[in-house]
Protein backbone atom coordinates (compact mmCIF):
# COMPACT_ATOMS: atom_id res chain seq x y z
CA UNK A 1 0.00 0.00 0.00
CA UNK A 2 2.83 2.39 0.77
CA UNK A 3 4.33 1.80 -2.65
CA UNK A 4 0.96 2.45 -4.31
CA UNK A 5 0.66 5.66 -2.31
CA UNK A 6 4.06 6.79 -3.56
CA UNK A 7 3.05 6.06 -7.16
CA UNK A 8 -0.16 8.02 -6.65
CA UNK A 9 1.79 11.00 -5.33
CA UNK A 10 4.02 10.90 -8.40
CA UNK A 11 0.96 10.99 -10.64
CA UNK A 12 -0.45 13.97 -8.72
CA UNK A 13 2.86 15.82 -9.11
CA UNK A 14 2.97 15.10 -12.83
CA UNK A 15 -0.60 16.37 -13.19
CA UNK A 16 0.30 19.60 -11.40
CA UNK A 17 3.28 20.07 -13.73
CA UNK A 18 1.01 19.51 -16.72
CA UNK A 19 -1.52 22.09 -15.52
CA UNK A 20 1.27 24.61 -14.94
CA UNK A 21 2.58 24.06 -18.47
CA UNK A 22 -0.94 24.52 -19.84
CA UNK A 23 -1.31 27.88 -18.07
CA UNK A 24 2.06 29.05 -19.37
CA UNK A 25 1.21 27.97 -22.92
CA UNK A 26 -2.17 29.74 -22.90
CA UNK A 27 -0.58 32.92 -21.52
CA UNK A 28 2.03 32.82 -24.29
CA UNK A 29 -0.68 32.32 -26.92
CA UNK A 30 -2.62 35.33 -25.64
CA UNK A 31 0.55 37.44 -25.69
CA UNK A 32 1.75 36.49 -29.17
CA UNK A 33 -1.67 36.48 -30.86
CA UNK A 34 -3.27 39.41 -29.06
CA UNK A 35 -6.41 37.32 -28.52
CA UNK A 36 -7.61 37.71 -24.96
CA UNK A 37 -10.64 35.44 -25.21
CA UNK A 38 -10.62 31.81 -24.18
CA UNK A 39 -8.79 29.48 -26.55
CA UNK A 40 -10.55 26.36 -27.77
CA UNK A 41 -7.71 23.87 -27.43
CA UNK A 42 -8.66 20.45 -28.84
CA UNK A 43 -8.42 17.67 -26.29
CA UNK A 44 -6.43 15.09 -28.23
CA UNK A 45 -3.21 13.14 -27.69
CA UNK A 46 0.09 14.80 -28.48
CA UNK A 47 1.22 13.83 -31.96
CA UNK A 48 4.63 13.37 -33.47
CA UNK A 49 5.70 16.05 -35.99
CA UNK A 50 4.08 15.66 -39.40
CA UNK A 51 7.16 16.97 -41.23
CA UNK A 52 10.37 15.00 -41.75
CA UNK A 53 13.75 16.26 -40.63
CA UNK A 54 15.53 17.42 -43.77
CA UNK A 55 19.33 17.36 -44.27
CA UNK A 56 21.28 20.18 -42.66
CA UNK A 57 22.30 21.71 -46.00
CA UNK A 58 18.67 22.30 -46.88
CA UNK A 59 18.08 24.31 -43.71
CA UNK A 60 21.26 26.31 -44.29
CA UNK A 61 20.15 27.11 -47.84
CA UNK A 62 16.69 28.11 -46.63
CA UNK A 63 18.21 30.44 -44.03
CA UNK A 64 20.30 32.16 -46.70
CA UNK A 65 17.20 32.60 -48.84
CA UNK A 66 14.48 33.47 -46.34
CA UNK A 67 16.11 35.04 -43.28
CA UNK A 68 15.15 38.77 -43.21
CA UNK A 69 18.47 39.87 -41.74
CA UNK A 70 20.38 38.06 -44.49
CA UNK A 71 18.16 39.58 -47.17
CA UNK A 72 18.63 43.00 -45.59
CA UNK A 73 22.42 42.60 -45.69
CA UNK A 74 22.24 41.42 -49.30
CA UNK A 75 20.09 44.41 -50.30
CA UNK A 76 22.48 46.75 -48.48
CA UNK A 77 25.38 45.27 -50.43
CA UNK A 78 23.61 45.93 -53.74
CA UNK A 79 22.91 49.52 -52.67
CA UNK A 80 26.53 50.11 -51.64
CA UNK A 81 27.82 48.76 -54.97
CA UNK A 82 25.49 51.12 -56.82
CA UNK A 83 26.72 54.02 -54.65
CA UNK A 84 30.35 53.23 -55.51
CA UNK A 85 29.51 53.16 -59.22
CA UNK A 86 27.74 56.50 -58.89
CA UNK A 87 30.69 58.13 -57.13
CA UNK A 88 33.11 56.81 -59.76
CA UNK A 89 30.86 58.12 -62.53
CA UNK A 90 31.15 61.63 -61.08
CA UNK A 91 34.73 61.77 -62.37
CA UNK A 92 33.23 62.33 -65.82
CA UNK A 93 31.29 65.39 -67.03
CA UNK A 94 27.52 65.53 -66.94
CA UNK A 95 26.21 65.97 -70.49
CA UNK A 96 22.68 67.11 -71.22
CA UNK A 97 20.68 67.26 -74.46
CA UNK A 98 17.41 69.07 -74.92
CA UNK A 99 14.82 70.09 -77.46
CA UNK A 100 12.31 72.96 -77.40
CA UNK A 101 9.34 73.94 -79.52
CA UNK A 102 6.86 76.79 -79.43
CA UNK A 103 3.68 77.78 -81.23
CA UNK A 104 1.60 80.97 -80.94
CA UNK A 105 -1.58 82.07 -82.71
CA UNK A 106 -3.55 85.32 -82.37
CA UNK A 107 -6.59 85.72 -84.69
CA UNK A 108 -6.85 89.46 -84.07
CA UNK A 109 -3.23 90.13 -85.05
CA UNK A 110 -2.24 90.59 -88.66
CA UNK A 111 0.05 87.80 -89.81
CA UNK A 112 3.41 89.14 -90.95
CA UNK A 113 4.54 87.75 -94.30
CA UNK A 114 7.74 89.73 -94.54
CA UNK A 115 10.77 87.55 -93.93
CA UNK A 116 12.60 90.42 -92.27
CA UNK A 117 9.85 91.22 -89.79
CA UNK A 118 9.31 89.17 -86.67
CA UNK A 119 5.80 88.06 -85.66
CA UNK A 120 5.56 87.16 -81.96
CA UNK A 121 1.78 86.59 -82.16
CA UNK A 122 1.60 84.07 -84.98
CA UNK A 123 4.67 81.99 -84.96
CA UNK A 124 6.06 78.45 -84.77
CA UNK A 125 9.57 77.26 -84.07
CA UNK A 126 11.76 74.58 -82.54
CA UNK A 127 15.33 74.15 -81.49
CA UNK A 128 17.93 71.81 -80.02
CA UNK A 129 20.54 72.47 -77.39
CA UNK A 130 23.31 70.65 -75.54
CA UNK A 131 25.15 71.37 -72.31
CA UNK A 132 27.88 69.97 -70.11
CA UNK A 133 28.90 70.36 -66.48
CA UNK A 134 32.24 69.08 -65.25
CA UNK A 135 33.31 69.83 -61.68
CA UNK A 136 37.09 69.64 -61.56
CA UNK A 137 37.39 68.83 -57.83
CA UNK A 138 39.15 65.52 -58.48
CA UNK A 139 40.80 65.35 -55.06
CA UNK A 140 37.51 65.75 -53.22
CA UNK A 141 35.82 63.28 -55.55
CA UNK A 142 38.61 60.76 -54.96
CA UNK A 143 37.92 61.00 -51.24
CA UNK A 144 34.20 60.40 -51.88
CA UNK A 145 35.02 57.31 -53.93
CA UNK A 146 37.29 55.94 -51.21
CA UNK A 147 34.60 56.55 -48.62
CA UNK A 148 32.02 54.71 -50.74
CA UNK A 149 34.44 51.79 -51.23
CA UNK A 150 35.09 51.63 -47.48
CA UNK A 151 31.34 51.54 -46.83
CA UNK A 152 31.05 48.75 -49.40
CA UNK A 153 33.70 46.70 -47.59
CA UNK A 154 31.92 47.32 -44.30
CA UNK A 155 28.65 46.06 -45.76
CA UNK A 156 30.40 42.97 -47.15
CA UNK A 157 31.79 42.25 -43.69
CA UNK A 158 28.31 42.62 -42.21
CA UNK A 159 26.95 40.21 -44.80
CA UNK A 160 29.65 37.64 -43.97
CA UNK A 161 28.91 38.04 -40.28
CA UNK A 162 25.18 37.63 -40.89
CA UNK A 163 25.71 34.49 -42.96
CA UNK A 164 28.17 33.05 -40.46
CA UNK A 165 25.93 33.81 -37.49
CA UNK A 166 22.94 32.30 -39.23
CA UNK A 167 24.93 29.17 -40.02
CA UNK A 168 25.95 28.75 -36.37
CA UNK A 169 22.38 29.25 -35.14
CA UNK A 170 20.93 26.81 -37.66
CA UNK A 171 23.58 24.13 -37.03
CA UNK A 172 23.14 24.37 -33.26
CA UNK A 173 19.37 24.17 -33.53
CA UNK A 174 19.61 21.29 -35.98
CA UNK A 175 21.71 19.38 -33.44
CA UNK A 176 19.05 20.00 -30.80
CA UNK A 177 16.35 18.70 -33.17
CA UNK A 178 18.34 15.55 -33.95
CA UNK A 179 18.90 14.95 -30.23
CA UNK A 180 15.18 15.41 -29.52
CA UNK A 181 14.31 12.97 -32.32
CA UNK A 182 16.70 10.40 -30.84
CA UNK A 183 15.03 10.78 -27.43
CA UNK A 184 11.60 10.26 -28.99
CA UNK A 185 12.78 7.08 -30.71
CA UNK A 186 14.48 5.67 -27.60
CA UNK A 187 11.62 6.44 -25.23
CA UNK A 188 9.17 5.03 -27.78
CA UNK A 189 11.19 1.82 -27.91
CA UNK A 190 11.23 1.67 -24.10
CA UNK A 191 7.45 2.18 -24.03
CA UNK A 192 6.91 -0.72 -26.41
CA UNK A 193 9.29 -2.85 -24.36
CA UNK A 194 7.32 -2.05 -21.20
CA UNK A 195 4.08 -3.10 -22.89
CA UNK A 196 5.62 -6.44 -23.82
CA UNK A 197 6.86 -6.79 -20.26
CA UNK A 198 3.37 -6.15 -18.88
CA UNK A 199 1.88 -8.67 -21.30
CA UNK A 200 4.46 -11.27 -20.24
CA UNK A 201 3.75 -10.71 -16.54
CA UNK A 202 0.00 -10.91 -17.14
CA UNK A 203 0.46 -14.25 -18.86
CA UNK A 204 2.47 -15.49 -15.88
CA UNK A 205 -0.25 -14.30 -13.47
CA UNK A 206 -2.92 -16.12 -15.48
CA UNK A 207 -0.81 -19.26 -15.36
CA UNK A 208 -0.51 -18.89 -11.61
CA UNK A 209 3.27 -18.67 -11.54
CA UNK A 210 3.31 -15.06 -10.28
CA UNK A 211 1.00 -12.86 -8.21
CA UNK A 212 -0.49 -9.42 -8.91
CA UNK A 213 2.37 -7.58 -7.22
CA UNK A 214 4.63 -8.55 -10.10
CA UNK A 215 2.77 -5.99 -12.24
CA UNK A 216 3.95 -3.03 -10.16
CA UNK A 217 7.43 -2.79 -11.61
CA UNK A 218 6.53 -3.11 -15.33
CA UNK A 219 3.58 -0.72 -14.95
CA UNK A 220 5.80 1.81 -13.21
CA UNK A 221 8.39 1.37 -15.95
CA UNK A 222 5.71 1.86 -18.62
CA UNK A 223 4.27 5.00 -17.02
CA UNK A 224 7.70 6.55 -16.69
CA UNK A 225 8.73 5.66 -20.26
CA UNK A 226 5.42 6.86 -21.72
CA UNK A 227 5.56 10.19 -19.89
CA UNK A 228 9.15 10.74 -21.02
CA UNK A 229 8.14 9.89 -24.58
CA UNK A 230 5.41 12.54 -24.46
CA UNK A 231 7.84 15.10 -23.05
CA UNK A 232 10.31 14.27 -25.82
CA UNK A 233 7.58 14.49 -28.48
CA UNK A 234 6.55 17.91 -27.21
CA UNK A 235 10.16 19.03 -27.17
CA UNK A 236 10.69 17.78 -30.73
CA UNK A 237 7.68 19.77 -31.97
CA UNK A 238 8.92 22.91 -30.21
CA UNK A 239 12.49 22.53 -31.47
CA UNK A 240 11.34 21.93 -35.05
CA UNK A 241 9.24 25.09 -34.85
CA UNK A 242 12.27 26.98 -33.56
CA UNK A 243 14.36 25.62 -36.43
CA UNK A 244 11.69 26.83 -38.84
CA UNK A 245 11.82 30.29 -37.28
CA UNK A 246 15.61 30.46 -37.45
CA UNK A 247 15.63 29.50 -41.12
CA UNK A 248 12.59 31.54 -42.16
CA UNK A 249 11.26 28.35 -43.76
CA UNK A 250 7.61 28.23 -42.66
CA UNK A 251 6.77 24.86 -44.19
CA UNK A 252 9.49 23.21 -42.08
CA UNK A 253 7.41 23.72 -38.93
CA UNK A 254 5.03 20.99 -37.75
CA UNK A 255 1.34 21.75 -38.28
CA UNK A 256 -0.02 19.53 -35.51
CA UNK A 257 -2.35 17.70 -37.88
Amino acid sequence: MLRLGMYKDQIVVRRAETEKGERYALAALRFFTGVQSRFDVPDEPLKAPDVPIAPLNRYLTAARLFRPDVNMARAGLVARKAWVDYQRARYYPDIGLGVSAFYSYAPSAERQTNAWTGDPFNNFGFGFFAGARWPLDFLAQSARVQQAEAQLQETRALERMALGGVGVEVENQYGIVVEAKARVDRWGHMTRTARKWIATVQDSIELGTRDQRALLEPVRYYVDARSQELYATHDLNVQLSELSRLTGWDTAAPTGR
